[in-house]
């Protein structure tokens, strides 16, 4: 069995004299490649088409490879999740949110032109039906807030209505968090607007993701610019007595490994 291989099989509603629209057709080859990339953590998993029927019903053979040495790559414990999903309504930690937001992408057209379609992965036979979309649908767990912090570039200042929006683009982690803020605040916004700042408020976060998505703010900081910041010149000897006289290899050994 080559579980580097990936068989789509589309089912139109009108049974064998029916068609399936070419936005949907698209849609779900565009999910699965997108599945095909989620497979692997370590590598840079591209997908390629390797079979085409345009028989009724259409079907698709998908190769997974990497794209840095143009070798196959198994996938079928990654799609033994993604059936765990789809069939048993299943949450597996290993799996992010984006995964679970490509399979219901990739669920969304069941229903209307598509009667079901069949992903076969690894022995895996994965069927997506009106059935099996409700499910889908069921399993998302509550997006939730919580107080904390963020930091990074205000931008995209919107006070047009009163409506108060900016956007905060961290360094690491998501690229943009959508941020409200209060009308007493806009005094600090405007001249922070093009700095890299601190925020906290409430943070909100969606089922299953790390990063917050959008945050409504009740205290910003500037934080000080790279010119501003110390050099290793202006830090070197201020704690010369840290170790209390214990040479510094030591001193960080007892804590790395004395506790």
């Amino acid at each position: 069995m080559d579980e580097s291989r990936i068989s789509l099989t589309i089912v139109p509603s009108g049974g064998d004299e029916g068609s399936v629209l070419v936005s949907d057709f698209l849609k779900q080859v565009d999910a699965l490649k997108k599945l095909v990339g989620y497979a692997s953590r370590t590598n840079t998993v591209e997908a390629r088409i390797v079979g085409l029927s345009m028989n009724s019903p259409a079907s698709v053979e998908i190769e997974a490879f990497n794209a840095s040495n143009n070798a196959a790559v198994p996938v079928g414990a990654f799609f033994h999740d993604v059936y765990n999903v789809v069939e048993k309504a299943a949450t597996p930690i290993n799996l992010e949110r984006e995964v679970f937001d490509t399979i219901k992408d990739f669920a969304s057209v069941v229903g209307k032109g598509v009667n079901s379609t069949i992903i076969v992965a690894a022995g895996n036979e994965i069927k997506f039906d009106i059935i099996a979309k409700d499910r889908i649908d069921g399993i998302f767990g509550q997006d939730y807030s919580r107080h904390g912090t963020a930091d990074g570039m205000l931008e995209a200042v919107n006070i047009h209505g009163k409506i108060n929006n900016c956007a905060l683009y961290p360094l690491v982690g998501p690229k943009r968090i959508s941020c409200r803020f209060e009308e007493h605040l806009f005094k600090k916004i405007k001249p922070a607007l093009g700095k890299y700042v601190m925020i906290e408020g409430i943070l909100k976060y969606r089922w299953r993701e790390k990063f917050p998505h959008a945050a409504d703010i009740h205290k910003i900081d500037v934080l000080p610019s790279w010119d501003e910041q110390p050099s290793f010149e202006d830090i070197l000897g201020m704690a010369s007595n840290a170790t209390h006289g214990e040479a510094s290899e030591e001193f960080v050994k007892a804590r790395r490994y004395g506790w």
